[in-house]
Parts: structure tokens; C-alpha cells; sequence
């Protein structure tokens, strides 16, 4: 994990943790107006994704359209969106080394240009400057539990690994991550082709019995996790790039996703030689109940599976 992931990272990761502590507050307290920044807890965070929607299209050269919603789970929605979308841009700038290249900033009159590099800086600081402003509204407000903010408490309590909704571009690095032959052997699980791996990913988007979120390290998408039923079990299914072994992040992200759902008992089933995956889930309190044999996705060969089950929520970063 780079500077510019720790810095992205901790961006949407930070915004997002005090979108979530918005969730209970209602429309009152969310427009309430105070002496600073927007005026108010609502007005203040639509100005924060809208900064970023509005810096990220510049960048990417495309017509800045305004982003519409402003309920706190809109809010969330579009700062999902606009997270990925520019971190994908800024990996772009950093693989280039394009810091000091320039886009046309055509919001100014005459149209101006900048530097990738001071945009996506922008981006940061002023995010960072308004959620000071942010905490301020809350603590006013009565909110406990606020986060410090600070980059290196971020990655102290996350390791740098969170979790958010799948949004369409996630697909495309999900496709490149089960392609991988190694992942194949080792999860006994074949890769689809792209037109298969998005009508299977189409109909998971619109499930809303399955629950689903993407894997971050840093600003990276690392892997996607999911939970849905089958044969009247929950069950939870993980994939990580190879990128990612190896680093602790497929128990932080199993942990965190666990603690989400509320259902018990989960279950999973993993072949039998995924010794790394077999190591995660005991991490995460899961136990193997049973082994048992099941025909590979593709109809082939026959593969040996452990029965996991966690029957209890399970916090595997303190133990």
C-alpha cells in the first residue's frame, strides 16, 4: 500500500464512517444550521461528494453532471460511486507518472488548465477540511463514538482493508481476479468467460437477498465478498486478487463482513487443498463441521470440500 493509497484510502473511509453515524439522525438534526462550513451536517457532506464527482469528471475529461440524492444512504451511494472512479483515475496518473500533466479545468471562465497531481491533492485537503467542520456539527448534535479522523488511527484499526458497495466498475477487476490460473487450482474453481463472469455478476447486483460488498486496501479493489441462501443455509464466499495474499486482508475483510450479518449460522465450503482459505476461516471463528464431495462448477472433476460453520459473531483482529 503506497502513499497515494494510504491517502485515498483513508479519504473515503473517513467520509464514510461519518455518513454511517448520520444514519439515526434525523431530517431535523441533518439540517440543522450551525455558524460554520455549509451550515449544516446534510448541506456539508453533499458539498464534500460533490467536490469529488465534480474534480474526478474534470480530470477524466468528461462534462461535469451534477449528482442528484441527498438522503444519507444517497449520500453513501454516491460516495461509493466516485471513491472508485477516482482511484481508478489516480492509479492511472501514479502508473504514468503524470503528476505534472495537465486537464482543462472548463468550470472556469476562460476554461483553465491544472496539474493532476494539485487535483486529486484538492481532492484530499479538502475533504479533510470539511469533515473537521463535520465533527464539530455532530459533537453539537450529541453523536458519540466519532471517529479521530487521522490517517494513522485509520490504518491502526483497519489495517487499511475496508468494505463498500459493489459498484459496475468493481467488475472489471473482479473478472481479472478469477481469471487467475493460480486462484483457479487453488479455490478448485474454473474462471467464466467475460460474457458469462457479467451475467452472473448482472443478476448478483440485482439480488437484494444477497448481500455483497467490495474489498479495499487502501484505494485499491482487493477482492469482493458475499453472502447469500442455498438449500436453506447462509453462505459466505470470498475472492481476493493474488495481489493481495498473504497480508492479512482476506481475514480483516471475512471479520468485518461477518460482523454485518446477523443470521448464524453461516456457512462455508472450501476444497479441501485451499489451505490458505481453510486458515481464514478459523481465524474468523469458523469450525469444520463435516468434509464432503462435490462436483466442480463446470461439471468436471470431483472435489473433495470442508464444511465450515461460525455459529457465533467473532472478532478476529483481538484474538
Amino acid at each position: 500500500m503506497d502513499l497515494l493509497d494510504r491517502l485515498l484510502g483513508h479519504d473515503a473511509w473517513t467520509t464514510q464512517q461519518l455518513l454511517q453515524r448520520c444514519r439515526d439522525l434525523s431530517d431535523e438534526q441533518l439540517d440543522r444550521e450551525f455558524d460554520i462550513a455549509h451550515r449544516s451536517v446534510r448541506a456539508t457532506l453533499t458539498h464534500v461528494i460533490r467536490n469529488v464527482e465534480v474534480w474526478s469528471q474534470l480530470m477524466a475529461g468528461r462534462q461535469v453532471v451534477e449528482g442528484s440524492g441527498t438522503s444519507v444512504g444517497e449520500l453513501i451511494a454516491r460516495l461509493n460511486r466516485v471513491a472508485a472512479e477516482l482511484a481508478q483515475l489516480a492509479r492511472g496518473v501514479a502508473e504514468r507518472r503524470a503528476w505534472d500533466a495537465r486537464f482543462l479545468d472548463t468550470l472556469d471562465s476562460p476554461p483553465v488548465e491544472k496539474t493532476f497531481g494539485g487535483g486529486i491533492a484538492h481532492i484530499v485537503t479538502h475533504s479533510m477540511h470539511h469533515r473537521a467542520q463535520l465533527l464539530y456539527m455532530l459533537r453539537r448534535l450529541g453523536v458519540k463514538d466519532l471517529p479521530e479522523g487521522d490517517v494513522l488511527s485509520w490504518e491502526q484499526q483497519t489495517g487499511g482493508v475496508s468494505l463498500r458497495d459493489v459498484v459496475e466498475t468493481d467488475l472489471a477487476e473482479f473478472f481479472e481476479h478469477q481469471r487467475d490460473p493460480v486462484a483457479n487450482a487453488m479455490a478448485a474453481f474454473p474462471p467464466r468467460d467475460c460474457d458469462a463472469f457479467m451475467t452472473h455478476w448482472q443478476r448478483i447486483l440485482a439480488d437484494d437477498n444477497v448481500v455483497k460488498r467490495t474489498i479495499v486496501f487502501g484505494a485499491e479493489v482487493a477482492g469482493n465478498v458475499l453472502c447469500w441462501e442455498e438449500s436453506g443455509e447462509r453462505l459466505v464466499g470470498y475472492w481476493l486478487g493474488r495481489r493481495f495474499w498473504r497480508q492479512g486482508i482476506a481475514t480483516r475483510a471475512l471479520s468485518t463482513f461477518t460482523a454485518l450479518i446477523p443470521h448464524r449460522p453461516l456457512h462455508a465450503h472450501v476444497a479441501r487443498q485451499n489451505v490458505a482459505s481453510l486458515r481464514v476461516l478459523e481465524k474468523c471463528g469458523f469450525e469444520a463441521l463435516d468434509k464432503c464431495r462435490a462436483a466442480a462448477p463446470t461439471g468436471g472433476e470431483v472435489v473433495e470440500e470442508i464444511v465450515y460453520s461460525l455459529s457465533k459473531r467473532w472478532n478476529a483482529i483481538t484474538r
